[in-house]
């Protein structure tokens, strides 16, 4: 009778393992430039790597804040997706961002905004910024 419990908790231990490794969403490795980083003024394109590939969602947008307010936003919609206000091209474990027309002013903060519907693994999980 003791074996068999001693069975069933090892099963119950690799069914847990298994769900957390399905829900995981996914992570990021590296951003250049990054965080907190100084950019030149004409650089608009940012590279986000995570430790597994990814692929666009459906329906979620990418901003470009500056000084708390959105100054350009595109909705991600493909692999390769080509907007008015930005680009976003999916390769593997990476995605680049592009904002366009966009020129950096010194002594001022941006950052960038990423809805969870924009970014998801192989899975479908998606990324929460």
């Amino acid at each position: 009778m003791r074996k068999s419990f001693t069975r069933l908790s090892s099963i119950l231990v690799l069914l847990f393992l298994s769900v957390q490794m399905v829900f995981a969403q996914p992570i990021l490795d590296n951003a250049n430039p990054a965080d907190g980083q100084a950019v030149a003024k004409s650089t608009s394109q940012f590279t986000l790597t995570f430790k597994g590939d990814i692929v666009p969602g459906t329906g979620g947008a990418i901003s470009l804040y500056k000084e708390g307010s959105a100054i350009k936003t595109f909705q991600v919609n493909g692999p390769n997706t080509v907007a008015a206000n930005g680009k976003a091209t999916f390769t593997n474990n990476a995605v680049t961002i592009e904002f366009i027309g966009v020129t950096f002013t010194e002594n001022s903060s941006y950052w960038i905004d990423i809805e969870n519907k924009a970014i998801k693994d192989a899975n479908g999980n998606q990324f929460n910024a």
